[in-house]
């Protein structure tokens, strides 16, 4: 049974909305949550990073103290799942048993210095921007520097603040909410900039970005500008994640005591 069939199968149990339907809910109070490729949940709360499967069944646990509110994550692919440890100056790699595989140390003395943003890279390394060099950097599992993209400030024009870091389909994103989601190929060259502004977190699939935006979901189609929009249930969002595959948009969400997911239909 695929993924979506199940998470279908599983939805056509809780009410429905014209614009959206409930998939799934959680009892659990969480500061990030995200989706990997196999449907699989995760979510985050101080010292612990937990796996949910598509059904909502608790499946993995990984407890340890530097998981943080400013703990940032990868896991889009299930076997390798980065672990950002901003507080502790760690970049961790967790197989699919949540077992440490790469522990990478990001204190001065390794030479990564003032690190803000971490991502998996397709090729198996590790993309990091350095507030000190204004740059996007390719490491390796050992730190070993790979590839550099120019200086971020000089392709924005202005002192560049990013929030959030990821690669989709072998292009990195570079999210800066003052000035747009820049994009790169995947040596680090500078592509374009995508007239986005203010955004948190977001998806990138078939040309198509995909965000919360308030209480709304909005799907930006790169090519023409045209952005669609539907309503999303009244809740307080802590956190949210897109997830689009083909014409099936799903949105991952914590709310306040919750985990939930939401099959999205959109209209221009």
């Amino acid at each position: 049974m695929n993924r979506f069939l199940l998470i279908f199968l599983f939805g056509f149990l809780l009410p429905q909305n014209e614009d959206y339907f409930q998939i799934l809910t959680i009892a659990e109070k969480a500061g990030i949550v995200d989706v990997d490729d196999l449907g699989n949940i995760y979510t985050t709360s101080t010292g612990r990073l937990t796996m949910f499967n598509a059904a909502g069944k608790q499946i993995l646990v990984f407890d340890d103290r530097m998981i943080t509110k400013n703990t940032a994550l990868d896991i889009k692919d299930p076997d390798r799942i980065l672990v950002f440890a901003k507080d502790f100056f760690k970049i961790f790699i967790l197989n699919d048993l949540f077992r440490i595989a790469v522990e990478l140390n990001l204190k001065p003395e390794a030479g990564l210095n003032d690190l803000t943003l971490a991502c998996l890279s397709a090729d198996e390394n590790i993309w990091v921007y350095s507030k000190s060099e204004k740059k996007l950097m390719k490491i390796s599992d050992r730190g070993d520097f790979i590839t550099k993209s120019a200086i971020i400030d000089d392709i924005t024009g202005t002192k560049a603040e990013p929030n959030f870091l990821r690669e989709f389909h072998q292009k990195l994103y570079l999210n800066i909410p003052r000035t747009g989601i820049l994009e790169f190929d995947n040596q680090g060259n500078f592509l374009q900039i995508i007239p986005l502004k203010g955004l948190l977190t977001f998806c990138v699939a078939d040309g198509k970005v995909c965000y919360v935006s308030g209480k709304n979901m909005k799907v930006y189609h790169i090519d023409s500008g045209v952005e669609q929009i539907t309503a999303l249930p009244d809740l307080t969002y802590i956190y949210t994640m897109p997830d689009l595959h083909g014409s099936e948009l799903f949105m991952y969400y914590a709310d306040l005591n919750t985990v939930g997911v939401l099959s999205v239909h959109t209209t221009q």
